[in-house]
Parts: C-alpha cells; structure tokens; sequence
C-alpha cells in the first residue's frame, strides 16, 4: 500500500526532453540552490528523502553488467561512505519495473545500503539507497535515477529532526517512479 502522500504526477524534466512521475511531496530542489545542468533533483523535507535523474556521458570502460555496481561504488567514494552493503543487483531487461525505452539500450538496478555523513558532518546516517541506469548507447549517455532514503538518522545529524519512513514501500517507490521515465526527445543527447 502506498502513502496517500506518493500519488504521482507527471513531471517535465530537462526542458521537456524527459518525463518522470514522482510523489507531490517532492519538491524541485533548482527553486532553492544552484542544481548541476547535467541532475534534475526533488527532495521531501520531512523525510530527508530525494531523488536524483542524472545524465552521465556514458563509461565506456565499464561493462553492462558492471555498470550499476560501479555507479553505487562511485556515489559511495564520492560522498565518503564509512560502509556500503549491496541488497539486491537487477539487470533483466524485459522486466516490467523497468522504463519502456526501446532501442539499443541497457537497463540495470542496484539496491544497497550505505553509511554517510551529511555535509561536512560528523554522525553519520544510513541510506537506503536505490539506483537504476538506462545506457542509451546510441548517444553514449547513462541515465541514472538515484532514491535516497535515511533508515537511521544520528542523533547529532542534521536530519535528526526528520521522519524515517516504516515499511518496505519505499522500494515499490523507486520501481514505480523509475518505469515512469520517458525521453521524449533524443535531442537532448546530441
């Protein structure tokens, strides 16, 4: 059962070249800070939760099969993970929680965990994190939508104050809002 607070609305992303649906909670993080070209970010201020769809020149030196672990890998690096698990690696191509892009495309997704600090902060968070990449090979980009999801707030963290969501709905979130990405214009890549 999902939180009446995740009914999806379709979203224009990118200029319109890209449509999403993600929860009303959401709200668009550009209206606030400075967001990358490259990221559309949407976060919900209760729960500390976000979503992330990046546009990524695609990594040619890494496989199909190893491109979700090496995404999760890099976020991990990247933002100074004190520990990453991984839960779950999905990499079947017909499906159903899967976008339906067609074309000469790769579609995989990662589930894992991972333990981080907020900011330049001291107490760390654990995430719940979920990925899935669509390489659209054709233009040499991978599409990377990321759900963040703290499951265990420090106490001295800044987001000690939000709500940790109950349940497992918040995988069947990320399945629901990632198989609702569409590209409408492939000029984009170009």
């Amino acid at each position: 059962m999902t939180r009446q607070e995740d009914v999806l609305d379709e979203v224009e992303l990118f200029g319109g070249a890209v449509k999403m649906r993600i929860p009303k909670r959401f709200f668009d993080i550009s209206k606030v800070r400075q967001v990358p070209d490259s990221q559309e970010v949407f976060a919900d201020a209760n729960t500390d939760q976000s979503f992330v769809l990046e546009m990524l020149s695609m990594s040619e030196d890494v496989s199909d099969q190893d491109i979700a672990r090496y995404l999760f890998d890099d976020m991990a690096d990247a933002n100074g993970a004190e520990s990453r698990s991984i839960v779950t690696e999905v990499s079947v191509q017909n499906d159903d929680r899967y976008p339906n892009i067609v074309g000469n495309v790769y579609k995989a997704a990662i589930i894992g965990e991972q333990q981080v600090a907020k900011y330049n902060e001291q107490a760390t968070n654990t995430l719940h994190i979920c990925m899935g990449v669509i390489r659209i090979k054709n233009h040499s980009t991978d599409v990377l939508l990321t759900f963040n999801n703290p499951v265990a707030i420090h106490p001295e963290s800044s987001s000690s104050k939000t709500s940790v969501p109950e349940g497992n709905t918040t995988d069947n979130l990320f399945w629901n809002v990632f198989k609702s990405i569409e590209i409408v214009d492939y000029g984009l890549f170009e």
